[in-house]
């Protein structure tokens, strides 16, 4: 599943942000792979610790990026962000 993203910007946003900014478009792209690549980090490092410290786990912890990903999003504990959300709003009633 892959998302696309467009951004529209109004002329004097854009104006805006060429004045502190050699290419929007460079930029974009380059806190885009910044973001993923935080995610990927922050993610790894968290389940390799949730995986090592699970006694009921006794596999092999995937060397690569999509079977980390597919063993971790399989697990009954893992709540996506969408899921930690909902969840803070039914427990505050809303």
């Amino acid at each position: 599943m892959a998302d696309t993203v467009k951004i529209t910007f109004s002329d004097a946003e854009q104006k805006i942000l060429k004045d502190q900014i050699l290419d929007i478009k460079s930029w974009v792209e380059g806190a885009f792979e910044g973001e993923k690549n935080r995610a990927w980090k922050k993610f790894h490092a968290h389940w390799t610790d949730v995986l090592l410290n699970d006694s009921s786990f006794t596999d092999g912890i995937p060397s690569n990026k999509a079977d980390f990903t597919n063993l971790v999003m399989a697990r009954s504990d893992y709540k996506s962000a969408k899921d930690l959300y909902d969840a803070r709003v039914a427990a505050r009633g809303k």
